[in-house]
Formats: C-alpha cells, sequence, structure tokens
C-alpha cells in the first residue's frame, strides 16, 4: 500500500468529489424526538487552541454506516451517558492509498480514565491521553475501519480536529443532526455538542 502524498490542486479535487459521494446513510436508534435548542455554552470553547472553532449539534444513538475502502471520512457517534465512538474510513478501494489519520479530542469534563478503547485497528494505531481532558487517536486506514471510544460527563462538549497526512481536513468529517449525515466542517476544529445526555 502507498502512501498517500497529493497537491495541494488534487487534494482539493479528491476533497471535492469525496464530498459528493460520501456513500453514507444513517440508521436512528433514539425515537424520542428530544432536541434541544440550547447551545450549551457555545462561544466558550473547549481546550486552549486559541482559534475559533465550528459548534455542531451530534444527535444522540445514531450509527453512521459507509462502505468500507469507497470513501474517506471521520465518524462521530454520540450515545446516551457520554459515551463518545469517532471511527475513520479511506478510499482505498478507488485510490489504492491508506489514509494517515491523527484524531485530537478535548472535551470539556474529564474523559473517564480506564474508558478509552482503541478497537477494529491495527497494532501500529493507537490512543494517547494527554491530560484528563484531552486524548489523539493515531490510524493508518485501509481497507476497514480504525476506532476510538470514550465516556465524558453526558452532553459535555467535545472539540475534535481532523489531521489527514499531515493536513488539517475538517470537511472529512460526518456526523449526524436532524436525522441526516453532514457533510464536513468548513472549518475546524469542530466543537460537538450532543441534542440529549
Amino acid at each position: 500500500m502507498k502512501m498517500r502524498k497529493l497537491s495541494a490542486a488534487v487534494a482539493l479535487a479528491t476533497l471535492s468529489l469525496g464530498m459528493l459521494s460520501t456513500g453514507c446513510d444513517v440508521e436512528i436508534d433514539d425515537d424520542d424526538g428530544y432536541y434541544d435548542d440550547d447551545d450549551g455554552g457555545a462561544g466558550v470553547g473547549v481546550g486552549n487552541t486559541g482559534d475559533a472553532a465550528f459548534y455542531a449539534t451530534v444527535d444522540r444513538g445514531v450509527v453512521l454506516n459507509t462502505d468500507l475502502g469507497e470513501g474517506a471520512g471521520v465518524f462521530v457517534e454520540y450515545t446516551e451517558g457520554g459515551v463518545w465512538t469517532v471511527w475513520t474510513s479511506c478510499d482505498s478501494l478507488q485510490s489504492d492509498l491508506s489514509c494517515l489519520w491523527d484524531i485530537h479530542v478535548s472535551s470539556q469534563a474529564p474523559i473517564a480514565a480506564d474508558s478509552v478503547d482503541v478497537y477494529d485497528s491495527e497494532p501500529e494505531d493507537f490512543a494517547e491521553t494527554y491530560s484528563d481532558y484531552d486524548l489523539s487517536f493515531y490510524t493508518e486506514t485501509i481497507y476497514d475501519r480504525d476506532a476510538v471510544s470514550f465516556v465524558t460527563q453526558p452532553k459535555a462538549l467535545v472539540q475534535i480536529e481532523v489531521v489527514l497526512d499531515g493536513f488539517s481536513e475538517p470537511a472529512y468529517l460526518r456526523w449526524s443532526f436532524n436525522g441526516e449525515v453532514q457533510p464536513g466542517a468548513p472549518f475546524g476544529p469542530v466543537v460537538f455538542q450532543p441534542d440529549a445526555p
């Protein structure tokens, strides 16, 4: 498997095409209809980046799906009780390349120390915690998915920064909002607020 090295023009073209053909679908597991219009302190920020962040609401209880190997993306899921899952895919079947993902997470509330779990991964994929509030997940994704899960206080804000092959790429983020898969963020990092605890 070759490592991905793209010029800026090729990367922009790839990103544009990828956003048009993500192949994602949504499976909603939560029918309670609850939606909280409160922005949960948007503008407060998470972490110490000093940069502006994009704020997004993520539906609780939604499972995202994609055709593995057909499209590159970082998928964010939230379930009841403060459980977060972030998983990756790559367009390796089309590009014959791997995706080197660095996913940086900062939480408004502490991440439970024993809750960080890396799965569906290869031996070289790993997660590191830097404080009670911060972790990073490093993975090379090819034809399958690689995932990390962690637990925070229910409904706490979680900031996610996505780096693909050394470049900040918030447009590759996917999450569900009001039952619809969102096609990435215009800029990052992205601060997610669950719609329900």
